[in-house]
Order: C-alpha cells, then sequence, then structure tokens
C-alpha cells in the first residue's frame, strides 16, 4: 500500500497484511517526526521515501552515502 507521509490521512493500518510505502520525506516536506506521528501504530511495515532530498546530496557516492545514513539515523531516533 502507498500512503503520503506529507501529512494525516486518516487511515486504519493496524490490520494490515502487508508493507507501507509512505513517500514525501524530504523534499516533498516530510520530517521524520512526521513518519513517527502519522505512521506511529504500525511500526516495523512503514518504508519511508525520500530521493530528491537523498539525491541532491550526489553524485559523489560518499556524499550520497552520507545522506542516506543521516536520514536512516534521524528516523531512528524519532520512532
Amino acid at each position: 500500500m502507498v500512503v503520503g507521509a506529507t501529512r494525516e490521512h486518516g487511515l486504519d493500518l493496524s490490520a494490515l497484511n502487508g508493507p507501507v510505502l509512505a513517500p514525501g520525506l524530504g523534499a516533498q516536506g516530510a520530517g521524520p517526526a512526521d513518519i513517527a506521528a502519522i505512521f506511529g501504530g504500525v511500526r516495523g511495515v512503514v518504508l519511508p521515501a525520500a530521493s530528491r532530498s537523498v539525491l541532491a546530496a550526489g553524485p559523489v557516492v560518499g556524499s550520497l552515502r552520507g545522506a542516506a545514513q543521516s536520514l536512516r539515523d534521524e528516523l531512528a531516533a524519532a520512532v
């Protein structure tokens, strides 16, 4: 299932039997705290998607890796 991360969706995802792709993290406006608030009831199945904000750190591979790791750490701290 795909559920945007930029605003509250009002869906009950607790009975969902599968992953939730959550686009909107980073350049589209959602932050790690938004992911925690919007998807707190379904931890472990949410895959936050952030493409533009990570790719903006490129094209150097080390910079891309650093941006992805930084975002990963921010998400881990938020949830």
